[in-house]
């Protein structure tokens, strides 16, 4: 009778936590939440911290730019190299801070401040579906499809679903995000692009 008990509630246990484990998408998002990843998606999100490297290639040109914040700077290193002549490499930073305000209503507001000029970019948003040929499940990725634009006094619109950005979503718990930068345009060995790395946001 007692063992028949235990894995009675051994199987009670595991039944409890299937529901709350297959909310996990991401493959850092936490094992067991009480909210959905919608509801967990929702709220105000400013940028922490963000590390990547975007490489491109133009004819003779080789060119390397890494990205780091500190949560007031971002700092960039450019290596640039003209065919087999020794690399040139130069360093900058500016001010940079970054807010994402997402609404329950499938609509977003993100604001980006830098160097004292701001961009807000308004849109809607929406979870995919599971791509097998990406490597997605179902929610690991959100689209955000831009309808307006406004820096300064410059104010463009488009439809609702222009100017598509897909954020691969590495962890979403209740107060942290963060996105997979993983990138590429190609067009041939002479002209391409890459960029990865990842970028974090907090609540």
């Amino acid at each position: 009778m007692k063992s028949f008990l235990k894995y009675f509630l051994v199987a009670i246990i595991f039944a409890t936590l299937i529901p709350f484990s297959s909310c996990k998408k991401g493959a850092n998002d936490p094992f067991l939440s009480l909210r959905s990843r919608n509801s967990r998606f929702e709220g105000t999100w400013k940028l922490s911290a963000q590390t990547y490297t975007v490489t491109s290639v133009s004819g003779n040109t080789h060119t390397t730019n890494v990205y780091s914040f500190d949560g007031l700077r971002v700092k960039r290193t450019r290596t640039t190299q003209f065919g087999s002549a020794t690399p040139l490499v130069d360093t900058s930073s500016y001010s940079y801070s970054e807010t994402i305000e997402v609404v329950k209503d499938n609509t977003f507001k993100e604001t980006i401040v830098q160097s004292n000029l701001t961009t807000v970019i308004e849109g809607n948003w929406a979870f995919l579906g599971a791509d097998k040929d990406a490597g997605l499940k179902k929610k690991e990725a959100v689209i955000m499809y831009q309808t307006k634009y406004t820096f300064g006094t410059s104010v463009s619109t488009s439809g609702k679903t222009d100017n598509p950005n897909t954020l691969v979503l590495d962890e979403l718990s209740n107060a942290k995000m963060v996105v997979i930068l993983d990138q590429s345009n190609y067009q041939d060995a002479t002209h391409n692009s890459t960029t990865k790395g990842t970028v974090t946001y907090v609540q």
